[in-house]
């Protein structure tokens, strides 16, 4: 089940996923298409729309992990403010997004290895 976090103000939402299953169901379902990823990458950052999937390999060092999380969590803003037509944002208001985005991928990520440990 992915669980999407709403880019507030923005019309933008993201997810996190550590495999393409829930990932292509989710296009298939809704009839689009995202590009298939690449296998032998730490992480990556998918759009369909106003839908961002981010993609990380969940065996990695727990720092490579945490250094992944945040590139993506750019790579996240980046694409909601493509998204939206958005050229000019503050640098302040810039770093409250991205440590927003990251924070919620890294809680995510935790629930995830939490329910495969138990």
């Amino acid at each position: 089940m992915l669980k999407w976090h709403n880019m507030t103000p923005y019309p933008t939402k993201y997810c996190l996923l550590t495999d393409l299953t829930e990932m292509r169901k989710w296009a298939k379902k809704n009839k689009v298409g995202i590009p298939d990823p690449e296998t032998n990458t730490l992480g990556g950052v998918y759009a369909a729309g106003s839908y961002i999937f981010v993609l990380v390999n969940p065996d990695q060092s727990r720092w490579n992990l945490v250094d992944t999380l945040i590139h993506e969590s750019v790579h996240v803003f980046q694409g909601a403010m493509e998204y939206v037509g958005e050229t000019v944002l503050g640098k302040e208001t810039q770093a409250y997004h991205i440590a927003n985005i990251a924070t919620n991928l890294m809680k995510d990520f935790h629930a995830l290895h939490e329910e495969r440990e138990t």
